[in-house]
């Protein structure tokens, strides 16, 4: 770390806010924010179960993700969306998901990678829909976003946005960068352009 710090070059990347928070990686709802908050309970928890959680390291997501989708697999909700293209478009849309996460990178917890990519200093935030389907299709789904393999549209639907404002028919905690960084039914997203410096 100490080498990156002097050695490296610093360039600036985006952030999304969400409210008054920010989050620099991925965020997300519905069986999305399960997994990251069963995640983190399980870091949490004292003895045996923690350290196991913390040896498995960044895989403990996709642990906790498989574990979400046999439990609350079949859970829906119904999202109306409403966002800001790339190109400055309104859109607006309702459907019934079973989750969402949005992401400002090629990489999300545990190593997944978004389909298409993600540029992080480009304006603009993917919002990874996870629209209403069967169990057995969702667990195929990420199976194939595991090993990197093509995921259907149906099953994840990608749609680049500025910004984005969000309402769940049922209350919900938004995930940002593994914390909650809201609850409630209405949220509101939107990219700040490489308000960031990092060092690479």
């Amino acid at each position: 770390a100490a080498r990156r710090a002097a050695d490296g070059r610093p360039r600036d990347v985006d952030v999304v806010q969400a409210g008054d928070a920010i989050f620099c990686t991925v965020g997300g709802l519905g069986i999305v924010s399960r997994a990251a908050f069963l995640a983190n309970a399980l870091r949490a928890r004292p003895g045996v179960v923690r350290s196991a959680a913390r040896a498995a390291g960044p895989s403990i997501y996709r642990l906790t993700a498989a574990a979400a989708l046999l439990s609350h697999g079949g859970e829906t909700r119904t999202l109306t969306l409403s966002w800001l293209t790339p190109a400055g478009v309104r859109r607006d849309e309702t459907l019934a998901v079973h989750g969402l996460f949005v992401t400002n990178q090629r990489w999300c917890g545990g190593g997944l990678a978004i389909p298409g990519g993600a540029v992080d200093d480009d304006g603009v935030m993917e919002l990874c829909l996870v629209p209403a389907t069967t169990r057995p299709r969702l667990l195929d789904a990420f199976t194939r976003l595991s090993l990197g393999l093509a995921v259907p549209p149906s099953v994840l639907r990608i749609v680049p946005a500025r910004e984005a404002h969000l309402v769940v028919s049922d209350p919900d905690g938004l995930l940002g960068d593994g914390e909650e960084l809201a609850s409630g039914r209405v949220f509101s997203l939107r990219v700040r352009q490489r308000a960031l410096r990092v060092v690479v």
